[in-house]
């Protein structure tokens, strides 16, 4: 609560989790102490600049343009949304589409060096909480360029960063509206060409409003990555007996930075499933240099909690009181992880899919254009059909109501959002 830690959107407390998003920096070293007491988990994130990069030196007491600055900054974490501020020469383009069952949409455009910017759309009708196959048969697929594979594969509710079902939460990169508007303002930028297409697996035609805005090139394009998103099921798991637990999230070659992960979790059977750390591999280090906590501290809560919440870098959007659907997400955009060569990311899994207790993700980088991406599209009978919900008759009212809460978080969460 003392200056300059009041910003809600930079601390704030999920749970028992305690985050704090406020930069503190340094130019030669910095030192953490804490008081007896003051808790018993803990995550210290922090990156390190080349030596001719000049910081300045945190201080307590805020100068009048460093306040302005912070208070800038909160006011725009606080208010995630469809519609960004438009930017001097993007193009907004939008089409209503019907994607016939067994069919795809292709939209292509040859206008690079460019960036796609947001991607957003409208179901007719609308899909709520229940519409989990239909989420998982549709795809979202995007190629950059003269790429034969494409770099963005996922269905499309898991792309926009919940799963399964429609779940409305907001956050900085992506989210879901309580009138229906799905988003992503992920940055993707193309040197030449991208191609972009909705494909619908089902059987059912399904009618949407798409739009798309594309953007100049602001900076320098050669040192851009490419945008990547792929959901997968037990895909690339380590094959040492030794690893057993290590459930991988994204491997992948190249140069770039790891910026997140949706994950969805099926526990039909109840009790806490994360009691597992996250552990980073950068550039082929046999040790983590990143070791968390707990699966619960790593997607910004704690202790197990099935509280609904959603901020601008991390959201619960779907709980059931941790026996059913469970949809956790969380974005590395002020906590940078990049890599040079290679990086690996893992959770600690310690219920067996025999219990069964299932993962699924969709995780999010940016690589150079020469990197791997090791994921295929994966079948429909691999995204449906793995979880029973007539396992969880007979649960209780407590969980119903958690479920109920679930079909979308309460607007005074973003009193002023679009």
């Amino acid at each position: 609560t003392a200056e300059p830690f009041t910003q809600p959107a930079l601390v704030h407390t999920v749970a028992s989790g305690w985050n704090n998003y406020t930069p503190i920096p340094y130019q030669k070293s910095c030192r953490i102490v804490a008081d007896p007491g003051w808790g018993q988990y803990y995550q210290w994130v922090y990156s390190t600049f080349p030596p001719r990069v000049r910081l300045p030196t945190f201080r307590q007491t805020l100068e009048a343009a460093e306040r302005a600055a912070l208070e800038a900054a909160n006011r725009r974490l606080e208010v995630s949304g469809p519609f960004l501020p438009p930017t001097p020469g993007e193009q907004v383009e939008q089409r209503d589409l019907v994607i016939h069952a067994g069919a795809e949409c292709v939209i292509q455009r040859t206008t690079g060096p460019a960036a796609l910017r947001t991607l957003r759309l409208k179901f007719d009708p609308p899909v709520g909480p229940t519409d989990r196959q239909l989420l998982r048969e549709l795809t979202l697929q995007i190629r950059w360029d003269e790429e034969e594979a494409p770099s963005v594969w996922a269905p499309l509710g898991d792309f926009f960063g919940t799963a399964a079902g429609a779940n409305p939460y907001r956050s900085l990169p992506s989210g879901l509206t309580e009138d229906g508007w799905w988003y992503c303002h992920w940055y993707m930028p193309f040197t030449r060409k991208y191609d972009l297409r909705l494909v619908n697996q089902g059987r059912v035609d399904r009618r949407l409003h798409f739009e798309w805005v594309t953007a100049p090139i602001r900076g320098d394009l050669t040192r851009m990555g490419r945008f990547h998103a792929k959901w997968h099921r037990d895909a690339l798991l380590p094959k040492e007996p030794e690893r057993a637990i290590d459930w991988t999230l994204l491997r992948t070659e190249g140069t770039g930075r790891y910026v997140g992960v949706l994950l969805h979790v099926w526990n039909p059977r109840g009790g806490w499933w994360g009691e597992g750390d996250e552990k980073f591999h950068v550039d082929g280090e046999r040790f983590p240099s990143t070791f968390g906590t707990g699966s619960e501290d790593y997607f910004g809560y704690a202790w197990g909690d099935a509280t609904l919440f959603q901020n601008a870098y991390h959201s619960q959007t779907l709980a059931m009181d941790n026996r059913g659907h469970v949809s956790i997400n969380r974005w590395h955009v002020s906590d940078n992880v990049p890599f040079q060569r290679s990086f690996a990311a893992y959770l600690e899994k310690y219920l067996s899919n025999q219990r069964p207790t299932l993962y699924a993700c969709t995780v999010y980088w940016y690589v150079s254009p020469d990197g791997i991406d090791p994921y295929p599209p994966r079948p429909l009978d691999e995204r449906v059909g793995y979880w029973d919900e007539a396992q969880l008759q007979g649960r209780g009212a407590n969980v119903r109501r958690n479920e109920a809460i679930g079909a979308g978080p309460s607007a005074a969460l973003h009193p002023s959002a679009p």
